[in-house]
This record gives structure tokens, sequence and C-alpha cells, in this order.
């Protein structure tokens, strides 16, 4: 693998090892959960429903990593100037 695609697959991975339990434990402060019942669910305990928004947050992050290390770490100028590995996601 190249260091780019490491740097942000490891950025994706270090940002989700924070944000889940961080967004796990707001939504279960917010009532954003799935309370059990007894018609349907399978589970004892209510489950946090807001996991989407830590992948969200991360996948943001790890591209704002990758666009930073590919223009050298600190010319931000470039940031404009997306490379061709880019392309797929817009």
């Amino acid at each position: 693998m190249t260091p780019f695609i490491l740097v942000t697959l490891a950025a994706a991975f270090v940002t989700m090892l924070v944000l889940v339990p961080v967004v796990r434990a707001f939504a279960i402060r917010v009532g954003l959960v799935d309370n059990p019942d007894a018609e349907r669910k399978l589970h004892d305990k209510p489950i946090a429903l807001a996991g989407g928004l830590a992948v969200f947050i991360a996948t943001g992050i790890a591209f704002v990593v990758g666009v930073a290390y590919e223009s050298g770490w600190g010319e931000f100028s470039k940031v404009t100037e997306l490379s061709s590995r880019w392309f797929v996601l817009f």
C-alpha cells in the first residue's frame, strides 16, 4: 500500500476509535435510542442509533487528512487542486 492510503486509513480508524464512544454516550444521554419491546426486538437494553454520525464525521476527517497529506501538510492553498485520486468522491 502507498503511504497516502495508509495515512488516510489510519486517520479514519483513529477518528472512529475516538468518536464512536463519544457519539454513543451522546445518543444515550439525548435519548436517541432504540428501546426493546416484547414483540420484535431481541435486545435487552436500549441501543444507540447515532453510529452513522460517527462514520460520517470520520470519513470527512479522513478526507481532509488525505488531502492535507497529498498537498504537503502545510500548503492548504493546494486543496482546491485535488488530485486525480479524489475524483471518485465527486
